[in-house]
């Protein structure tokens, strides 16, 4: 039997849906749970840009306001009203051709329809159990998983990294086409109930992906000093790939999350050379807060170089413990980027977390980005501390145009 696919955002995922179940008590005519059992998928099939994949698929129905729920075994489940059956089939069978060869894209027992008005009571102990489970699993919820752009599964995933096998991941890298593990992330701007608009996007490769694809056998982020120099080689050969871009596609408004090191390097150089004039403005450089406090003379000498060039830097990867002990004023940057928890409220509401919420409210308007944003928690957090950027994959659907019903 094939493992399950475990999805990062799994946990919230299943917490919203119980929100949901029971905010629809007393309204469940004509609604229906589907489940899509994509736990059951061929370990083949398995990837971490599937879950993409299967996201585009449904990107119509949930236009057409279909919800989606991933688990964290990696089912999906599917919350539609009668009058969006349609749309819903319709992304059952772009789903099956995203499925390809997979034995589940042709099988019936991919979807199991459940009516709220008969199942209701068992779909909404179902939901409970699921979140019941959470309070007793270690592994559940955010900290599980890195952040989006790079984030690896800190429990261990095989082997690990030696610098031999270091060395076999970078011949690798000098040869293999990366642009297909390419990915883009909004950061946008919403003031108060507005809609989200695209401030800039954020581009980078999925080191999950990669490693599926080059060594799916050896747990990358095993040895944190090899892991940091693979990352610097990653950036190395990216800049490469932008450098020779020649679709416009990124002349202006995109960031790029890279190390110090790699600002100093010749790829680097040849990348900014390769701009559009009066362009460099538009671009955001972010830098990890554990990279900035590794050696502060190289990040006072590679921020000045870029800030002189017209780049904007932001401080990425900051969390409440952290962000006391972050100045943005004093780094430099212009922007702090805060990874968002469903249990960040409580902690700064708690005289433990009172120096991160003091830290937090003194970053000036419109320089504070709420990131890892998965839930409507999330944007109700950042809305009632004056939070205007966010950033995603919650954003990333209403982006698409979701209507919540």
């Amino acid at each position: 039997m094939s493992s399950p696919i475990e999805h990062p955002l799994g946990a919230s995922h299943e917490r919203m849906l119980l929100a949901d179940l029971r905010r629809l008590e007393g309204d469940t005519r004509g609604r229906t749970l589907a489940t899509l059992r994509l736990s059951a998928l061929h370990p083949d099939t398995r990837h971490e840009h599937l879950f993409r994949d299967i996201d585009e698929a449904f990107a119509q129905a949930l236009d057409a306001g279909v919800k989606t729920y991933w688990t964290r075994t990696g089912d999906l489940l599917a919350l539609y009203a009668d009058k969006t059956a349609d749309d819903f089939e319709a992304a059952v069978v772009r789903l099956r051709f995203v499925l390809g060869t997979d034995p589940l894209a042709d099988s019936p027992d991919l979807t199991a329809r459940r009516p709220f008005a008969d199942h209701y009571a068992d779909l909404l102990q179902e939901a409970e159990e699921r979140v019941i489970r959470q309070a007793d699993d270690p592994t559940a919820g955010p900290g599980a998983r890195g952040g989006f752009g790079g984030g690896l599964d800190r429990r261990p995933r095989g082997e690990p990294l030696t610098a031999g096998l270091l060395g076999k991941i970078e011949s690798m890298l000098a040869n293999a086409n990366l642009a297909s593990h390419v990915r883009r992330q909004a950061v946008a701007v919403m003031v108060g109930e507005g809609r989200p608009s695209v401030m800039f996007t954020e581009v980078f490769v999925s080191i999950g992906d990669l490693r599926e694809t080059l060594l799916p056998t050896v747990d990358l982020a095993s040895n944190p000093w090899l892991f940091q120099r693979l990352t610097q080689t990653l950036d190395r050969r990216v800049l490469a790939l932008l450098t020779h871009r020649d679709d416009g596609s990124l002349a202006k408004g995109f960031s790029l999350n890279l190390n110090v090191a790699s600002i100093l390097s010749d790829e680097f150089l040849a990348f900014d050379d390769e701009l559009a004039a009066g362009s460099h403005g538009t671009v955001v450089i972010e830098l990890r807060a554990e990279d900035i406090f590794a050696d502060l003379a190289a990040y006072t000498f590679a921020r000045d170089f870029v800030r002189q060039r017209g780049y904007r830097v932001c401080l990425d990867g900051v969390t409440w413990r952290s962000l006391p002990y972050v100045d943005p004023k004093r780094l430099g940057v212009e922007l702090v980027k805060l990874s968002w928890t469903p249990d960040l409220p409580r902690i700064l509401a708690s005289p433990q977390g009172k120096p991160a919420l003091d830290a937090m409210r003194a970053i000036p308007p419109g320089r504070l980005i709420l990131a890892r944003c998965d839930s409507d928690d999330a944007v109700a957090f950042g809305r009632a501390n004056d939070v205007t950027l966010y950033q995603g994959r919650l954003i990333d659907t209403w982006m698409r145009g979701t209507v919540v019903f």
